[in-house]
């Protein structure tokens, strides 16, 4: 059985770093009008905008955003990252 060469694997790397990257330059472009996007009138003002558990992330906070069903679902861990992204950067 014939070992491949140290250049095939070689080759065979960058045409997969190429193609990877390809499918990145593609799906950016693809996605990149959701950038300009602001919040859509559908849930997004009973999940953040309204949504006091965003506010309060101490331990008891924490605890809310785990017990709490909000707009009739329960989604902690949407609304535990909404929180984390709500005091790093706002809204």
């Amino acid at each position: 059985m014939n070992k491949p060469h140290l250049s095939d694997i070689s080759n065979e790397k960058q045409k997969s770093l190429i193609y990877l990257g390809l499918i990145m330059i593609l799906t950016i472009i693809t996605f990149s009008d959701s950038f300009r996007n602001g919040f859509v009138s559908y849930d997004d003002p009973g999940y953040v905008l309204d949504n006091l558990l965003l506010k309060n992330l101490s331990f008891s906070g924490i605890q809310a955003i785990f017990s709490t069903f909000v707009m009739g679902c329960y989604h902690p861990i949407t609304i535990f990252s909404d929180a984390i992204l709500y005091h790093l950067f706002g809204f």
